[in-house]
């Protein structure tokens, strides 16, 4: 079923949560809306959720699992262009290219891409997330964790889905106020303490 452009004409905030990161058609019908309904004076803001699963590419070209990383480290702070210009043969990049080339002084966008997430959902359909209960598994099948190649890969901070949601929250009005000169914002999520004490759920 075809996502409705008009649902985010009028919408102030869009935020494109789940498999998102591969849906062309909600995207292109966000991107459609938010253009039609807003203007400089009074702009959209569209959170789009993707993955670090974009910054695999090479990897997956390469058939390079579990070596250490041939790239150098991404930095979404001194090096936007590295993230913002990857190949488009990059998991999720074909949506991602669709989100950046909304942004305008009308459509203010934001990329988030977030890591391993894991812990209890919060919202009203799916509690369980996928990669930790599954290495769990996998692990307790057997008896030892699972290894690809030589084990040397560098992997992103596991997070746990209160602390990604907060993060969502929190970029509302960080956003906003940054809006006058901003177009586009991307935020890849590594290595950052964002677990606190009192998270449980796994």
């Amino acid at each position: 079923m075809p996502f409705p452009t008009v649902l985010v004409t009028n919408i102030l905030f869009t935020l494109d949560t789940a498999d998102s990161s591969d849906h062309q058609g909600a995207a292109t019908a966000i991107a459609k809306g938010l253009a039609a309904g807003h203007t400089k004076e009074k702009p959209g803001f569209w959170i789009h959720i993707s993955g670090t699963g974009i910054l695999t590419w090479k990897d997956s070209e390469t058939k390079t699992y579990g070596e250490p990383p041939s790239q150098p480290p991404y930095d979404d702070l001194e090096n936007v262009s590295g993230l913002t210009g990857l190949p488009d043969k990059a998991f999720h990049r074909d949506v991602d290219k669709l989100v950046l080339q909304s942004a305008s002084d009308a459509v203010k966008t934001a990329i988030v891409c977030p890591p391993t997430i894991y812990g209890t959902g919060r919202g009203p359909v799916n509690k369980r997330s996928r990669q930790v209960y599954n290495l769990a598994r996998i692990t307790l099948e057997l008896g030892k964790a699972p290894q690809l190649g030589r084990g040397l890969t560098v992997s992103p901070i596991f997070l746990m889905i209160p602390n990604i949601t907060s993060l969502k929250c929190l970029n509302f009005p960080l956003y906003v106020t940054s809006s006058q000169h901003v177009t586009h914002v991307t935020m890849v999520i590594t290595n950052i303490p964002l677990v606190s004490n009192t998270d449980s759920g796994t």
